[in-house]
């Protein structure tokens, strides 16, 4: 396995004090550093890395709770009203722009390339082809999780385009 993602990941994690008596700080990956490493991990071993793709959906349709709900409705107003005051999607476009912010741009290629295969016209979906298989969800949900993926593409090129060789 690769160590792309992994820098981002650490670089931008959260410190938790789990005791301070004896001081017991440990260092947590954000949403968008776990997304990240998420995907490319799916990517990097496929077909064996299902997990993966489940778990970057649950982060992808939780984002918005996770936090992320008032700056929607405030900074964030223009890109909720954009979405139709769809909280969820705007969630998720607000992670892929997330994700761009804390990037570099090797990541961010690597990224974007997966996202381009998996959510343009094509015979075979597999990241959603995942997605669906590990959850509850029946073969009526793909389209609006290739929807969800197409958004989660969008947010990171509106943050990181001029990023991307």
């Amino acid at each position: 396995m690769s160590m792309v993602g992994f820098e981002e990941a650490y670089e931008y994690s959260i410190t938790v004090r789990l005791s301070s008596d004896p001081l017991l700080d440990i260092k947590l990956s954000t949403l968008p550093g776990l997304a990240i490493m998420k995907i490319i991990s799916w990517k990097e071993k496929y077909p064996d890395r299902k997990r993966d793709a489940e778990d970057l959906l649950l982060i992808m349709n939780k984002y918005e709770e996770a936090g992320n709900f008032e700056r929607l409705y405030g900074e964030e107003l223009t890109l909720l009203e954009e979405e139709g005051f769809d909280t969820q999607v705007a969630g998720i476009r607000l992670l892929g722009r997330d994700m761009a912010k804390i990037s570099d741009p090797e990541t961010l290629q690597i990224i974007k390339s997966i996202l381009d295969a998996e959510t343009g016209d094509q015979i075979r979906y597999r990241l959603v082809s995942d997605m669906i298989r590990g959850t509850a969800l029946s073969e009526t949900k793909f389209d609006e999780i290739l929807l969800q993926l197409d958004k989660l593409r969008k947010g990171i090129l509106e943050v990181g385009e001029k990023n991307l060789k």
